[in-house]
């Protein structure tokens, strides 16, 4: 397990987000900065985050909007044999967001392959991130704290992964890993074909579902709406 997450971990790149990572005996280590391969502080091309475009960014209202990021120091402890929860068993609080039924007990609930916090898809009032139009297009942002992380799937040519990794023979490969949650569980990419092996076993409603030879894992689920 250690092995196959040292092998995916984006550490080779030029200026990788991961400044370190390793494995105990319980629990994989990841210390990372939380900014992307290469980032540009300027946000030129090719390197930028595209936090420039996003029309309503976070922040303290229309004359305070985040649109920069900076590197932060963050340590993420993967548990390397993950045990699911009993049935009726949660690791949700109450949440007191309107229409929120539970929020997880931490803000980030994955690490991307890249060193980048994964977080859920909703924002601080409640609603999809995406919906309020204050996301990249790799569905990133920043908070006040200039700390980038996701709230949906960074799908994309320009993004972290795209269709591109799915290797020569797409309609017959499983989607990559992309992230491992903090509970433990791998985290692989969207499904693209009906083809691709385990699209006809459904997610259960955290997104994840069993099949060999990998075992439990989630995957990202589209979600096709116009805002407004």
């Amino acid at each position: 397990r250690c092995s196959a997450a040292l092998s995916v971990a984006r550490t080779n790149a030029t200026g990788s987000s991961i400044q370190a990572i390793y494995c105990n005996d319980e629990y994989l280590i990841v210390a990372a900065s939380g900014l992307p391969d290469s980032y540009d502080p300027g946000q030129s091309a090719p390197n930028e985050l595209y936090l420039k475009g996003i029309p309503l960014p976070p922040g303290g209202g229309q004359g305070c909007r985040v649109r920069s990021a900076a590197a932060q120091l963050n340590v993420f402890k993967i548990p390397l044999s993950p045990t699911a929860l009993a049935d009726g068993i949660s690791n949700t609080l109450p949440s007191p967001l309107p229409g929120v039924p539970g929020m997880p007990e931490a803000g980030a609930v994955a690490v991307a392959i890249d060193g980048v916090p994964m977080f859920p898809n909703y924002n601080n009032r409640g609603r999809f991130a995406w919906v309020s139009c204050e996301v990249d297009r790799c569905n990133a942002h920043s908070g006040r704290g200039e700390d980038y992380h996701y709230h949906g799937d960074f799908f994309g040519t320009k993004c972290l992964y795209s269709e591109a990794d799915y290797g020569s023979d797409v309609e017959n490969t499983h989607p990559p890993q992309i992230g491992w949650a903090l509970d433990g569980y791998d985290v692989f990419g969207r499904y693209t074909r009906t083809t691709q092996p385990g699209q006809d076993i459904a997610l259960d409603s955290c997104g994840g579902h069993s099949h060999e030879p990998l075992g439990y894992h989630y995957h990202p689920e589209v979600d096709t709406t116009q805002t407004t």
